[in-house]
């Protein structure tokens, strides 16, 4: 039985912002990418890219620190 996954969108008047990122093995070849939402779920914008060797931690937190770049732009 597989687990059910739920989106919570974030209050009015705010975006939502769900990144990841991650590497072929520990450290490796890494990219990222990521989603933002408005409150009703409607996409403004994504981004995703490759990201060089890095290990998983180091590339989730790019995931975040574009993401963050990226609702700035908005």
């Amino acid at each position: 039985m597989g687990r059910v996954i739920r989106w919570f969108p974030p209050p009015n008047n705010y975006i939502k912002i769900n990144a990841d990122g991650s590497s072929f093995g520990n450290s490796g070849l890494s990219g990222y990418g990521g989603i933002l939402r408005n409150e009703h779920g409607h996409w403004i914008r994504d981004f995703s890219s490759l990201y060089g060797f890095m290990n998983n931690i180091n590339a989730k937190l790019v995931a975040i620190q574009k993401g963050l770049q990226v609702a700035i732009i908005i």
